[in-house]
């Protein structure tokens, strides 16, 4: 019925989804919904480069999305979207403690088939709920989105075409071919049974993370397009810098063997200004917790505040490491790796 896309040096196809914790509401009143979008907006446009969000329907207690995207990326989307929404709510009810069960699932969708079911089960949520009896009527989806344009939401409309293709070359257009694919309400009991393989096949995003390497092999290519176009540059520089890309630009840096040799510490405790560098990018240009800092680099708590704070002072005193870490930065924003601008106060000391 559907085909599927073909596969990407840097992405794939995804189903994830996430609970109120308990099950209780996420959304309580019209407004929590279009907070929602609305930070889905701001970080599709950050994570652009690299997800691609082609359906999506957000219910009472849980949320469900489709992406096209490279895992790393589309686990820092989900985390930033989360975080900050759970943040707002709380704030506007005086509340206090995690919004979320537990971090979001994901499924890698594998067939055909499977991918044609995964967004029809995506779209008729609100209809087995009772929400709605048309898909096309329900306002927090994509299926309006597709249908009518309810919402400036930034839906992968080329990829979705590309899946309708087959549908769309009998002669049919976009609408027609998205109701015959995705519109076919379920049976309760096919619903239910496809809920069930979903809970099944559904991973945690970190044993995710451990079996997927970034791809990178078209990474520059990819990126030299998207400065090319448009607004290819000011995208790139609203986005953040994964981990990965850090190493992958570290690793290039013209200033990387000069850094390399400098020596930040004293003998009992010393560091080379790489190491601080690279700990001090992972923080304030990816934008990572001390715990995920901690999980990648392999060190405790101590010893990672110890090294941040480290770099805080040398930045303050000033010298060859300071002016190199400038450098550094000042060929990041130049060359549209992010916003370099907005964390220059961080390196300042």
């Amino acid at each position: 019925m559907a085909r599927v896309l073909r596969r990407h040096r840097s992405g794939d196809l995804h189903h994830v989804g996430a609970t109120g914790i308990g099950k209780r509401p996420l959304f309580e009143r019209p407004s929590d919904f279009q907070r929602y979008e609305k930070l889905m907006r701001k970080y599709l446009k950050r994570y652009s480069a690299h997800v691609r969000l082609l359906s999506y329907c957000l219910m009472t207690n849980h949320v469900h999305h489709f992406f096209f995207a490279c895992v790393e990326a589309m686990s820092r989307f989900m985390k930033g979207l989360h975080q900050e929404y759970a943040q707002g709510f709380n704030q506007a009810r005086g509340r206090s403690g995690p919004l979320f069960e537990s971090r979001f699932w994901s499924r890698p969708i594998a067939s055909d088939d499977d991918l044609g079911k995964t967004i029809r089960y995506i779209d008729q949520n609100p209809v087995v709920a009772g929400l709605t009896e048309d898909i096309a009527l329900y306002a927090w989806g994509s299926a309006g989105a597709y249908l009518h344009g309810w919402n400036t939401m930034p839906l992968g409309r080329p990829e979705m075409e590309w899946l309708l293709g087959p549908k769309m070359a009998t002669g049919v257009d976009f609408s027609a071919a998205y109701r015959s694919c995705f519109g076919t309400p379920f049976s309760q009991q096919g619903y239910l049974d496809l809920t069930e393989r979903h809970r099944k096949e559904a991973v945690r995003a970190k044993s995710e993370l451990e079996r997927q390497d970034y791809g990178s092999a078209g990474y520059h290519d990819e990126m030299e397009a998207l400065a090319r176009s448009a607004d290819g540059m000011e995208v790139l520089r609203e986005r953040m810098l994964l981990p990965t890309e850090v190493e992958e630009y570290l690793a290039e840096s013209a200033e990387r063997e000069i850094l390399g040799r400098i020596v930040v510490g004293n003998k009992n405790s010393s560091i080379t200004g790489l190491e601080l560098l690279r700990l001090a990018l992972l923080r304030d240009v990816c934008e990572l917790t001390h715990k995920e800092i901690c999980e990648i680099m392999g060190m405790s708590a101590g010893v990672l505040w110890r090294r941040l704070e480290r770099h805080r002072v040398w930045m303050a005193k000033g010298g060859e490491y300071a002016d190199r870490v400038e450098l550094v930065l000042t060929d990041l924003l130049e060359n549209g790796w992010n916003r370099v601008h907005g964390v220059r106060p961080f390196f300042s000391g």
